[in-house]
């Protein structure tokens, strides 16, 4: 195999000479994508997933709030 030297005694297992890789473009695009799709406004509701998020905890906690204050 190209770029793989096998270990001796254990013909299954081989270790890569080099590792090379992109990660840091990787978790760059998959943050700009969760950010896009947290922060754009959703066209048939017109408010942001994080809007709504933030909405439904503040419900929440008001709902919440009333009944703790209940005798």
């Amino acid at each position: 195999m190209v770029g793989f030297k096998f270990t001796r005694g254990a013909a299954f297992r081989c270790k890569p000479e080099r590792q090379t890789g992109m990660v840091l473009s990787e978790y760059l695009i998959g943050t700009t994508v969760v950010a896009i799709a947290l922060f754009a406004p959703i066209p048939a509701v017109g408010e942001s997933s994080f809007e709504f998020l933030i909405g439904a905890l503040r419900a929440y906690q008001d709902h919440s709030t009333y009944l703790m204050s209940m005798p």
